[in-house]
């Protein structure tokens, strides 16, 4: 080698061998070398000859070219385009592209003959980054350094989506030959193109789960190979007999979600049948064949009638809305379709009163729809449907959908109204009535809302006025029919050109009636111990807030007796009537709204003349047991029984009677006498004049009881009557009516001067038991003595009050009575009345002490000093004192034929029925 030997070379070998490298150098410098190869005439000793063979020598070049400069990579459609500076090395036979991803491995991609310096490559996915490097390689086989790297990020601009790409979009790269066909109306979009030149490819990224290839057939096209995913997947032979245009040639598998390139390629061959190799792109279809992901979180809020129904969006990129369906038992609805970013529906006509469920699906550009997800069941009440009222912005009667603000101001209705901040924001009242007003403020900053009655709209309400004003009626309709429905105010998020804003304010709904309900049925009068009944049937209409009572004295005009307040009860009494006169009655309904029916029928009756039993002292029959002292008057009440007369004769009779035989009611048991008979105990600490136990039917009229305990005494009797007797000077109570005493009257009888011993129990005449001693004294039973009446007595010089009713007692008349209070020492009442159900009419109180002249509450024993009724009493009290004080929302009624007798008293503390 260059003059010096480097090596002895033997070719022997066995057998004959040929195109062996016998000899290689090495180290040589890179510059002009002499190879010389001499016949040395020698051989091995295995061999049979000395000749040496040259059959070639090769040169070799092992020094590897430069690395490459300039290496550039941009995008075109879905392809990076690479381009490079050629290598000044001579004998550069190819150049080799390098791509990686940010998380791969280098690898050659393509290798180009030089003198190529670009090359375009197809087999890129958008949303990914590539980095490229080229290197250069020599005839040799010597490669060179890498170039420095390029990186480049591709655009999912790029991507077709679902939908058909004609063969002339944008977003189709093509490479080659293509041409474009004449127009053509049998090709999808009016022309095609074709592939001339074996290699010409069109490439295509979409973003789906399936894509078609579209394209004219015949009998002069060839074969095309198909790559997904830089992948063949087919070799599509296009050739029909006859010509046919807009065919699928080609259809993908399903594919997973995400990015795909789909690349179509001239083979340059053909079938025998063929003439030509061409190939033709008409389209591509782009598929989604996959359904979205089903949303989450399904929810159903009630407020008032409105169903707010929310979800979370589904996770799917490709998601163009919502299917909302109503489900009733198996019966399902379509409630709403919305389009994708909404996430919320309200239901504005959910049916009161029964289980609903809603579900929502997802569903993409490609009509693909997800599995249904539900909503656990809820009720709308049946009781969102509202009567006439006032409903502030605060009641769970207004549903409310979208975004309010609470605000507050004194001059809103009921302190506080709400904004609606966002487009759509609606509030809703359901309702049963003839008349509907929205309530809001108005301002210079307040927009426009759409109304809609019962689901259509019937008005834009423009909200600005150049100032604020509250409780404005910006909204009314008052002619609808009285059931089923729903007013609905909606936030239009736009304004006229002088409001600097969009919002608008609820403030309250006015649902009202202009309906008068239907006439009262069955009107009825009947007479009754305090006056006259008016009774009849309640409404049946849905909205009624109560009755008037009407009066009219013989044919005078009817006029409102039953108070300023209406009536909730389906009766009313009629108390100081006139007796002997009679009147005509009428009764209103009236509804929530204000409303009144027509009267319709009048009802006459006569006011009863009032007339007290015969069983006063002129009553007395003629005959029977004269008895002139204490002993003939026992003897004859132990012999006596039913319709028995005992006569007293004038004189003193020592000591009291006790009487526990009884009369019939056709035949009672009399004990009569003049006031010069007189029962005398001589001792005001003990006994009792006449003690009646346990009897009933028995009259006791005209004698004088005087210096007892106590005058008269009633003990779990019936039907007695006390009559035309004069009691005085007694240690307690005059006349006594405990332990279920019942139907008994007390009648003409003159008392005075009571309570001489003890004075806290000096009252004139007493029914019942005072609650605290029930269990001492009537084995923890309720006193009922019921029924008594106290009629045309004459009580004064008495210690406790002249007339006492203890609760436990009920349905008394207390009528007639003249009583005096000079004398009370340890209450301030003249009358006290805490049972209930009793009639107190015809009165006269004298000289009251303080306070309260008559007296009538709750007091002891809860449910008694109620209901009890007054009229034509007369009642004298000092200035500044009550004549007549009732319990509240107790029933109790005083009419305003009561009256005072002392300038500057008040008749009662409530308000007197006409």
């Amino acid at each position: 080698m260059d003059g010096v030997k480097v090596k002895d070379v033997d070719l022997y070998s066995a057998t004959q061998s040929y195109q062996q490298v016998v000899y290689s150098s090495s180290g040589l410098a890179d510059a002009t070398h002499v190879i010389k190869i001499e016949r040395q005439g020698k051989h091995s000793s295995s061999s049979t000859g000395n000749d040496v063979v040259l059959d070639a020598i090769d040169v070799v070049d092992s020094v590897a070219p430069a690395s490459v400069a300039g290496l550039t990579a941009t995008q075109a459609q879905s392809v990076v385009q690479t381009s490079w500076a050629a290598s000044e090395a001579q004998d550069v036979a190819s150049y080799r592209v390098y791509r990686k991803t940010n998380s791969g491995t280098s690898a050659v991609v393509r290798e180009l003959a030089a003198p190529a310096t670009s090359w375009a490559d197809a087999g890129v996915l958008p949303g990914l980054t590539y980095q490229y490097q080229v290197t250069a390689v020599d005839s040799s086989g010597n490669e060179g350094q890498p170039s420095s790297g390029v990186s480049i990020s591709v655009s999912t601009d790029s991507v077709a989506t679902s939908g058909r790409q004609e063969n002339t979009s944008g977003l189709i790269h093509s490479e080659g030959t293509w041409q474009l066909s004449a127009p053509s109306s049998n090709d999808s979009g009016g022309n095609s193109s074709a592939g001339k030149i074996t290699g010409d490819y069109v490439e295509l990224a979409f973003s789906g789960s399936a894509v078609q290839w579209i394209a004219r057939t015949g009998p002069y096209l060839g074969v095309a190979a198909v790559f997904i995913d830089a992948i063949k997947v087919a070799d599509v032979d296009l050739y029909s007999p006859a010509a046919a245009y807009n065919q699928r040639v080609f259809a993908s598998q399903p594919l997973a979600s995400g990015i795909h390139t789909i690349q179509v390629v001239r083979s340059g061959v053909q079938s025998s049948a063929s003439t030509g190799k061409d190939i033709v792109l008409d389209a591509f279809d782009v598929l989604d064949v996959e359904a979205p992901a089903p949303v989450s979180g399904v929810t159903a809020q009630i407020s008032g009638s409105v169903v707010n129904v929310s979800w979370t969006a589904s996770t799917s990129p490709d998601v163009s809305g919502y299917d909302v369906n109503r489900v009733v038992g198996t019966e399902q609805s379509v409630l709403s379709r919305v389009q994708a970013g909404n996430t919320t529906v309200a239901d504005f006509s959910a049916p009161t009163g029964v289980d609903l469920k809603y579900t929502v699906s997802a569903f993409d550009s490609s009509g693909n729809t997800s599995g249904a997800v539900s909503s656990s069941p809820v009720a709308v009440s049946t009781t969102t449907t509202v009567a006439s009222s006032r409903y502030e912005d605060g009641s769970t009667a207004i549903g409310w959908s979208g975004t309010w603000a609470a605000q507050s101001n004194s001059s809103d209705s009921g302190g506080t109204s709400r904004a609606g901040k966002v487009a759509g924001s609606s509030a809703q009242i359901a309702f049963n009535q003839t008349g509907i007003d929205w309530v809001s403020r108005t301002g210079p900053s307040l927009g426009l809302a759409d109304v809609f009655l019962d689901d259509v709209k019937v008005a834009t309400v423009d909200l600005y006025s150049p100032s604020q004003t509250f409780q404005q009626k910006v909204y009314s309709s008052h002619s609808l029919s009285g059931t089923g429905h729903k007013l609905r105010v909606v936030r239009t998020g736009t304004k006229n050109s002088a409001s600097s804003g969009n919002d608008i304010t609820v403030d309250a709904f006015v649902v009202s009636d202009t309906i008068a309900p239907p006439s009262a049925s069955n009107l009825a009068v009947s007479p009754q111990t305090s006056g006259l009944l008016v009774s009849w049937n309640a409404s049946s209409a849905g909205d009624v807030a109560g009755y008037r009572v009407y009066r009219a004295l013989g044919s005078g005009a009817l006029l409102v007796v039953s108070g300023s307040s209406l009536l909730t009860t389906t009766q009313f009494t009629d108390i100081g009537l006139s007796e002997g006169a009679t009147y005509r009655f009428a009764v209103g309904v009236v509804d929530s709204s204000g409303n009144e029916s027509i009267k319709g029928k009048i009802v006459s009756m006569q006011q009863p003349t009032f007339s007290a039993p015969s069983v006063r002292a002129a009553d007395c029959p003629a005959g029977g047991v004269a008895v002139a002292n204490i002993t003939q008057l026992r003897t004859a009440l132990v012999n006596a029984g039913p319709g028995s007369v005992i006569k007293l004769a004038p004189g003193t009779y020592r000591g009291g009677i006790t009487v526990t035989t009884s009369g019939t009611s056709a035949n009672p048991i009399w004990i009569c006498g003049p006031r010069t008979a007189i029962f005398d105990n001589f001792n005001v600490a003990s006994a009792n004049g006449v003690f009646i136990n346990t009897a009933s039917y028995v009259n006791l009229a005209g004698f004088s009881i005087q210096n007892f305990r106590k005058g008269v005494v009633l003990s779990s009797a019936s039907h007695i009557s006390v009559a035309d007797l004069a009691i005085n000077n007694v240690g307690n109570e005059a006349i006594k009516l405990r332990y279920g005493t019942v139907d008994s009257i007390v009648i003409g009888n003159v008392i005075s001067k009571t309570g001489l011993v003890d004075s806290v129990y000096g009252e004139g005449v007493y029914i019942g038991t005072s609650p605290k001693d029930w269990c001492d004294v009537y084995a923890c039973k309720a006193d009922m003595s019921d029924r008594n009446w106290v009629i045309d007595n004459t009580i004064s010089g008495t210690t406790a009050d002249p007339i006492e009713a203890k609760p436990g007692t009920s349905g008394g008349v207390i009528r007639g009575n003249h009583v005096d209070g000079t004398a009370l020492i340890d209450v301030s009442t003249i009358m006290a009345i805490k049972g209930k159900q009793y009639f107190v009419a015809d009165n006269v109180g004298t000289n009251g002490k303080a306070d309260v002249g008559f007296f009538s509450a709750e007091t002891e024993v809860a449910g008694y000093g109620r209901n009890n009724s007054f009229a034509r009493n007369t009642v004298s009290v000092p200035k500044g004192s009550t004549g007549i004080y009732v319990g509240t929302n107790a029933g109790n009624v005083v009419d305003c034929t009561n009256s005072v007798l002392v300038s500057g008293s008040v008749l009662t503390n409530v308000t007197c029925q006409k």
